[in-house]
């Protein structure tokens, strides 16, 4: 499952926008999609001309299950919706013990969350409590960019805040996209700001949202672009977007068990194990000895170490520099064993193999 934060702290650059459209395009790609309306302007109920009887703040506040809030959208879509009472939600959290990570814990705390591949929240257009919320129950933030000069000056101070709030409470958060919207290829200065973006964010930079007046007419009927006019600009753009975030899917995949420290000593160390079949490149050395784990390197290094230490026997007359160590070892290493080796060093050229026998 992957928690995804759409979140820009300024307003008017399409976060409900991309939220709704990402969402609607990955359940078209047989993807189980949650979306989780944070942002008290209730915006995605608006736009979907629908909402729960119960919503955000129930779940927040009132400690309500899961399933009550939710409102079912169509085939392996849902979303939770809010109103002007998470504003209210907001102010009595200040008062709570770990406040920034009330999201996360609820989330966490309820087995229906398992049975999505994607949860979207669309956060407020600010850096308050409930953003951080967002940001630390996440595993990745989307960052969506208007093409003009004031987003593009904010988006470095949205990048160091997610930088500052992931380090302050130690959290593992990557910024998995940035989505330049509104862009008109027609305005020199939408292709100058696109172009400054993908030189300052070349990896993250997804392709751009195209202005599209029926992007702006789907809220209006209630349905997403997809479902509006399937073969606008628009759709072609989010569509995109889509494929890029499925594409990452292998990049970002999370585990079932979110936290080492929830795991028993046995199972930390098999989600850790390296199997002896499995030969490891020569640079991953530092991660064998960090594991305790010697794993057998291919039969090419093997050889390339021994033709080495052969030429230099060969050039040092009757004195050799290949020496063996021979050890016999049992390491362990939770559930992963390792039985007797050798290490076989080659002084000449300075590097080391493990050969299990």
């Amino acid at each position: 499952m992957r928690i995804i934060s759409i979140l820009n702290q300024k307003g008017g650059v399409g976060k409900t926008t991309t939220t709704i459209n990402l969402g609607a395009g990955l359940t078209r790609k047989n993807r189980k999609v949650l979306l989780i309306d944070l942002d008290p302007q209730g915006n995605i109920a608006t736009c979907f001309n629908d909402s729960s009887q119960k919503d955000m703040y129930d779940f927040l506040i009132d400690n309500a299950d899961i399933q009550e809030c939710i409102r079912n959208l169509g085939t392996n879509f849902d979303m939770i919706t809010c109103k002007e009472s998470l504003i209210r939600a907001e102010a009595q959290m200040l008062g709570m013990e770990n406040k920034e990570t009330l999201l996360r814990r609820k989330l966490r705390g309820s087995e229906h969350i398992k049975n999505y591949d994607y949860v979207l929240i669309d956060c407020p257009p600010s850096i308050g409590l409930l953003s951080q919320n967002a940001i630390l129950a996440s595993s990745e933030v989307i960052i969506p960019v208007g093409c003009d000069f004031l987003s593009y000056k904010g988006l470095r101070t949205i990048v160091d805040l997610i930088n500052y709030i992931s380090d302050r409470y130690d959290h593992e958060i990557a910024i998995s996209k940035i989505v330049p919207t509104m862009y008109d290829a027609r305005s020199a200065l939408c292709v100058e700001i696109l172009n400054q973006m993908s030189n300052d964010f070349y990896e993250l930079v997804a392709d751009p949202i195209r202005v599209s007046s029926k992007i702006k007419e789907s809220p209006k009927h209630g349905q997403s672009i997809f479902k509006y006019d399937l073969k606008c600009t628009g759709a072609e753009d989010y569509l995109k977007l889509v494929n890029q975030v499925i594409y990452d899917e292998r990049k970002y995949k999370i585990e079932e068990k979110e936290d080492a420290e929830d795991l028993s000593d046995t199972e930390n160390a098999q989600r850790h194990k390296i199997s002896l079949k499995t030969p490891l490149k020569s640079n991953s050395k530092a991660i064998r000895e960090s594991i305790g784990i010697f794993t057998k390197p291919s039969a090419k290094t093997v050889r390339a170490l021994k033709a080495a230490a052969k030429r230099s026997k060969k050039g040092k007359g009757s004195k050799s520099t290949l020496k063996f160590k021979a050890k016999s070892k049992l390491k362990v290493k939770g559930a992963v064993k390792v039985t007797k080796f050798y290490k076989i060093k080659n002084n000449v050229g300075r590097r080391a193999a493990y050969v299990s026998y």
